[in-house]
């Protein structure tokens, strides 16, 4: 269901879904547009793997996430590349947008 909202969906068992690449596209395009990035981890318990797959994007980026302080300008901006478009130009973040991110975990994990 949430694969075919207005989000930008991880499914970790998808091949690559967790490269640096693939997750620092979410998180920006995410805060660009106000979308949710929903990470869908079945029914494993990959909380680990997730902040090792995140840090490798950018050290501390899974708490940063989490607590929210990714929404602050000098915190996603890092995230930045001087080869992205000019889709991730300072200027096109828009803070109503930006404050409208969430980051959502979806598990069918008992534990």
């Amino acid at each position: 269901f949430l694969k075919y909202r207005d989000t930008v969906f991880l499914d970790s068992f998808t091949p690559h879904a967790l490269d640096v690449e693939t997750v620092r596209h979410a998180i920006l395009g995410g805060l660009r547009y106000g979308r949710s990035v929903v990470v869908s981890l079945g029914d494993l318990d990959v909380l680990h793997g997730l902040g090792v797959a995140f840090d490798k994007v950018q050290k501390g980026l899974l708490d940063a996430v989490m607590d929210k302080s990714i929404r602050r300008p000098e915190k996603y901006l890092q995230l930045r590349r001087p080869e992205d478009d000019e889709e991730y130009d300072p200027s096109a973040f828009n803070p109503v947008l930006v404050s409208l991110f969430r980051f959502i975990l979806v598990t069918t994990c008992k534990r």
